[in-house]
């Protein structure tokens, strides 16, 4: 009577837009990012994760039903690159400023009566 989940959640990678900031702008118009791409052309690698859950409901006295469970997101614990910085003419151009987060166990139970 022990029960088991999984998740596998997959999707394309998000938009990567690299841009260059422009020098200061006459008359007031201050400086803007210039895309160096149409938007959609380049786009970070494909994410995909799985969770997965185990559990098993024990029964105390034939009233209180304990359930114990242990979850693990990201079991195979990837680390797709969710962002990157993308202003070229920047000294931390083409750095990644987010991942996908490590592998998490989570322990926890339920108590119904």
């Amino acid at each position: 009577e022990i029960n088991l989940a999984a998740f596998y959640n997959a999707r394309s990678g998000y938009p990567f837009q690299a841009t260059v900031y422009s020098p200061t702008r006459a008359n007031g118009g201050g400086q803007v990012d210039l895309l160096l791409d149409q938007w959609g052309a380049n786009r970070l690698p494909n994410f995909q994760t799985i969770d997965f859950r185990v559990d098993r409901t024990l029964t105390i006295a034939n009233r209180v039903r304990i359930t114990p469970a242990i979850d693990i997101f990201n079991l195979l614990n990837g680390a797709t690159a969710q962002s990157i910085r993308g202003r070229q003419n920047a000294s931390n151009a083409n750095t990644i400023s987010s991942i996908l987060a490590p592998r998490i166990l989570r322990f926890g139970f339920r108590a119904t009566w």
